[in-house]
């Protein structure tokens, strides 16, 4: 209390119950039964999300949300200092994807190494199953083989996000050489499912 102001310590216990609020918010959304057949992913949980980004890591910042592997590409190459690609970008199934995040951070002790965050998420009530699973990996896949999205100074991560998961995804997310979740690694790029 000596050496830090009255009013610094208001604005941080109001942040504290503001994300705390906020937890609890979503919290109910996301697992009672009748909030979560109501909530819409896009318009309603994803909106909520983009101005709370810190529920993903304080370090992150938007780049994109809603766009396509082009913007996505585009947002990445303009943080490394490169120009923007014009042709469009496809995933691994020749088709035009849309995430619905991409969140990244530069690390302060290196200003050239950065990490990249492609988040899908899916509406509480949707289980994330063999279908989601498969489109977060084409997403992962998709950077991969592409070498216009750097991998020497990026990590990438990707992870598909809801309130549940079917038995198969159960499975996967079980990998015994890793954490929970960590349903692929591969070359500075990670794949994850989170509830």
């Amino acid at each position: 209390l000596q050496r830090t102001r009255l009013s610094s310590i208001i604005s941080a216990a109001r942040l504290v119950t503001d994300r705390l609020t906020f937890i609890g918010a979503l919290e109910d959304l996301v697992f009672n039964t009748t909030a979560k057949q109501l909530l819409r992913e896009r318009n309603q949980l994803q909106r909520s999300l983009v101005s709370e980004l810190w529920a993903f890591g304080e370090a992150y910042e938007l780049g994109h949300d809603d766009k396509s592997l082009r913007h996505l590409l585009n947002a990445h190459v303009a943080l490394l200092g490169r120009d923007a690609i014009a042709e469009e970008v496809v995933d691994i199934n020749g088709e035009a994807s849309l995430p619905d995040l991409m969140l990244y951070r530069q690390f302060p002790r290196a200003k050239d190494q950065f990490e990249r965050l492609v988040i899908e998420l899916k509406r509480p009530s949707a289980k994330i199953g063999r279908k989601e699973i498969d489109q977060i990996e084409e997403y992962s896949f998709t950077v991969s083989r592409d070498p216009r999205f750097d991998k020497a100074r990026t990590k990438w991560r990707f992870v598909v996000l809801s309130g549940d998961l079917t038995d198969f995804a159960e499975e996967k997310a079980a990998q015994s050489d890793r954490e929970w979740g960590h349903i692929v690694r591969k070359d500075g790029l990670d794949v994850f499912v989170a509830r």
